[in-house]
């Protein structure tokens, strides 16, 4: 009727049974533990180190990928800087020059 395996219900039980209820399992991790624990120090140094790259920037901290440092810019509001890039001839494209 409910679809529900009898393992499940065995388990249930059993867990009833020896703690005296079924409450789901509380305080532990979820997830892996976090490279930057201070985020207002972190800020500080996106602030100092405005010019780089996530990529140099991760480098630069060390012990942490680019795609963490990544989500800790979208966390504090900065846009990231992907790449240096130059243009050829200084016009942007699909601007007519007159």
């Amino acid at each position: 009727m409910l679809h529900i395996g009898t393992a499940t219900i065995q388990r249930w039980w059993s867990l009833h049974k020896q703690s005296g209820n079924v409450n789901p399992k509380q305080g532990y991790q979820k997830g892996h533990s976090h490279k930057i624990t201070d985020i207002n120090e972190f800020r500080s140094f996106v602030e100092k180190n405005r010019l780089l790259t996530s990529t140099e920037m991760a480098l630069k901290i060390g012990d942490i990928s680019a795609s963490a440092v990544c989500r800790y810019l979208k966390k504090i509001n900065f846009t990231r800087k992907k790449i240096q890039t130059y243009t050829r001839n200084g016009t942007r494209s699909g601007v007519k020059s007159s």
